[in-house]
């Protein structure tokens, strides 16, 4: 066992997709089935659940009590690996949902590292699977998360830090008038993400649970390219919506019917809840969020 085939595993769990992985890694899908077959050979049993059709990988039980171990192992591999640079800078880890990423903590990231020149960042995405995302802090690879999906924890500290509207989108030249109705809409001309359980819920009640959108999306770089096509719409967070909209093939359009707000939480480690560095950053957030006019957000800490 060896330590490319235990980063080749956790690739995978993140991802929930080979293909992702492999794309991720920068090998073929072939090389990292090998991979992934050769841990499994050494371990002794079956780890991801290989089914035809799904959408994403499944673990199975043992994968899942081998992913918990992994995460151990990447920590403590960190930690040895820090011991002649215990001396230098502090670094910060930070696990953000994509949309977030992109479109709102840009300016709250430069903002840190101008006003702490003594600390670093590690950025990276954050877990779709609440259960997953939590399992990454508790092992401790990440100090903060900020995500939409939450899940309660005894031993995590977690608290909302702001929320926005959620507003339609669609291209320039589609016939939906700016003040839409339910029965205006083309459902099957929707593309669709979800944002958070919560919204889940409220889509399925508002739309049907039978429903097939468009498109299916996760890439927040592509939503321009599907939201420009003719009679396209999506229902997506403020801030997804200026960061793309440009008036020319994309535009922000009000809803007669209500959009639930999408909430945003901060989920700390214990030991994070006090490391100066992370005060430090939850200051920058809040001062960035500051600038925002109300309609764009409600800050809740």
């Amino acid at each position: 066992m060896t330590n490319l085939e235990i980063e080749t595993f956790l690739t995978i769990c993140w991802h929930k997709s080979i293909s992702k992985a492999a794309e991720a890694l920068y090998i073929s899908q072939s090389s990292l089935s090998t991979r992934l077959k050769k841990l499994e050979q050494e371990i002794g049993c079956q780890l991801v659940a290989r089914r035809n059709g799904a959408r994403s990988l499944e673990l199975t039980p043992e994968g899942a009590k081998f992913y918990e171990y992994a995460c151990q192992y990447r920590e403590l591999t960190r930690q040895m690996l820090a011991v002649s640079h215990s001396k230098g800078p502090e670094q910060l880890r930070i696990s953000v949902v994509n949309s977030i990423g992109t479109f709102l903590f840009p300016p709250v990231y430069g903002q840190f590292l101008r006003q702490y020149p003594q600390y670093r960042l590690e950025i990276q995405e954050a877990d779709n699977v609440p259960a997953l995302a939590n399992k990454k802090m508790n092992s401790g690879l990440v100090d903060l998360m900020f995500h939409s999906d939450i899940q309660p924890s005894e031993t995590l500290h977690i608290f909302p830090v702001f929320s926005e509207p959620m507003v339609l989108i669609c291209s320039t030249d589609s016939p939906y008038p700016e003040l839409v109705n339910r029965e205006e809409l083309l459902i099957d001309r929707e593309i669709f993400t979800k944002w958070s359980d919560t919204q889940y819920e409220w889509h399925q009640n508002m739309f049907g649970q039978d429903i097939r959108p468009l498109v299916h999306l996760e890439i927040m770089s592509n939503f321009r390219i599907f939201t420009s096509q003719p009679n396209c719409w999506a229902i997506v967070p403020l801030s997804v919506a200026e960061g793309i909209a440009d008036n020319a093939s994309i535009k922000i359009c009000r809803t007669e019917f209500k959009i639930p707000k999408r909430v945003t939480y901060c989920v700390a480690t214990q030991a994070a809840r006090t490391m100066p560095s992370t005060q430090a950053f939850l200051a920058c957030l809040h001062e960035e969020l500051e600038k925002k006019p109300p309609y764009q957000l409600d800050i809740l800490y």
